[in-house]
């Protein structure tokens, strides 16, 4: 039997091991949003299972130094089985349910038990898609004599204090991780390919009156959250109306907050702007990622990456004529994001007569937003998700997941997407 948290029994357990009336794969924002949804209707027949060892999908497995983080609330631990991974989910004609194969990866039970099939009506794929870290090929890595690490796979065992980093992204991720290494390392290096557009958190601290008074009086918390609701759509509506001047404000923000922040740097000030709009690329939010890079321990890298080396990583300028420029190093951090356009991440996906779901889709659709690559986006609009219609037989169904833009409102789109089903 694999292994579950023993702070509260397995509901789905008791209904058979093997069967359940819902199968949800994934224990990250998506999954665990729809499990509660499930049990706010009434419904306790169903399982989660979930790869890594925790709840918490992106957020758990994003603990680099810097990184923000959420708080659990909810108790979903008597319907998950954790180390459990979903290799296979087939559509059964003759029993009209899914077969979902898992693989157990650790524990006793591993040994005992490494794989079993889980029969559900209902298979909703939770995966999200900041689980599988996409890390560049770039020549030589496997020469590098010193520490190699992902962001998203951060080893906590490895002491930074003292040494050479290079981080390579200049992304969400990295705007979190570079003051937190800057104040240990003896040197940072930041390889940027290209610059992103940075705005300050604009955090406040809320007094306590205003605390008590958001506690006694329910009405003003609502409103509050309706407000800044209304105050994103205003600015999302900026964005993508580039010839407002809406949209002109914002951008001359943009570039005035660079100079605030580095009013002894106009070096950087070139290197740190883009040549496009705001939006067209994720805006990030930090109030002390610029001030870091004035610090004499760090320095930004916007030449070409040429190969990692024994020692290091060599970079070269745009010229036909620049020879390459080696940068010694002791260790290398990925802040390169996740691979966003597969949904299933490995996982075979088979409806009727077992043709792959997602050959269904059409994918000749791209999208390409500023100097982003290429993102493969299938045809018509998504804003809940996506069933997938051979499966609509007796009202079994697979809900693929929706990709959300980074200025979405994620929390409001995953509760809405847990009610889909279930009404």
């Amino acid at each position: 039997m694999v292994h579950f948290n023993q702070r509260a029994s397995n509901t789905a357990q008791y209904h058979g091991f093997t069967k359940s009336g819902v199968v949800i794969i994934g224990a990250g924002f998506s999954g665990m949003c729809m499990a509660i949804k499930l049990l706010e209707e009434g419904i306790e027949d169903f399982v989660i299972l979930e790869k890594s060892t925790g709840f918490g999908g992106t957020w758990k497995d994003n603990a680099y130094p810097g990184c923000c983080c959420d708080t659990r609330k909810y108790d979903l631990y008597r319907f998950v089985r954790f180390s459990s991974e979903v290799k296979e989910a087939k559509w059964d004609e003759s029993s009209k349910q899914w077969k979902v194969s898992v693989r157990v990866l650790a524990g006793k039970e591993a040994e005992a038990c490494e794989t079993y099939a889980i029969d559900t009506d209902f298979l909703v794929a939770g995966l999200g898609q900041l689980n599988d870290p996409y890390r560049p090929e770039i020549a030589g890595e496997a020469s590098f004599h010193g520490k190699v690490m992902h962001s998203a796979r951060w080893d906590w065992s490895y002491d930074l204090r003292g040494k050479r980093v290079g981080i390579i992204g200049n992304g969400a991720t990295a705007v979190q991780i570079v003051p937190e290494v800057a104040n240990v390392a003896s040197h940072l290096t930041i390889f940027q390919r290209s610059p992103n557009w940075v705005i300050p958190r604009m955090n406040e601290d809320v007094p306590e009156w205003k605390k008590t008074l958001l506690r006694r009086v329910p009405f003003l918390l609502s409103r509050l959250r309706a407000d800044a609701m209304d105050s994103r759509e205003s600015y999302f509506q900026a964005l993508i109306q580039r010839k407002s001047a809406e949209s002109s404000e914002i951008t001359q923000f943009c570039r005035n907050f660079i100079k605030s922040q580095l009013p002894d740097s106009p070096d950087l000030w070139e290197t740190l702007t883009l040549d496009y709009l705001p939006g067209c690329k994720r805006i990030l939010l930090s109030d002390d990622y610029y001030p870091t890079l004035r610090l004499s321990n760090v320095t930004v890298e916007a030449r070409r990456i040429q190969r990692i080396t024994d020692d290091g990583i060599a970079v070269r300028g745009n010229a036909d004529d620049d020879a390459e420029d080696p940068i010694d190093l002791d260790v290398i951090i990925f802040a390169t994001g996740f691979k966003t356009h597969e949904f299933t991440h490995g996982i075979k996906v088979h409806g009727v007569e077992y043709q792959k779901m997602m050959s269904k889709v059409d994918w000749s659709d791209y999208e390409i937003v500023g100097e982003m690559e290429a993102e493969k986006m299938p045809k018509g609009e998504k804003y809940i998700g996506r069933v997938v219609e051979e499966t609509l037989i007796g009202g079994r169904t697979l809900l693929a997941g929706t990709a959300l833009g980074a200025l979405a409102a994620g929390a409001l789109l995953f509760r809405a997407r847990g009610r889909f089903p279930v009404y």
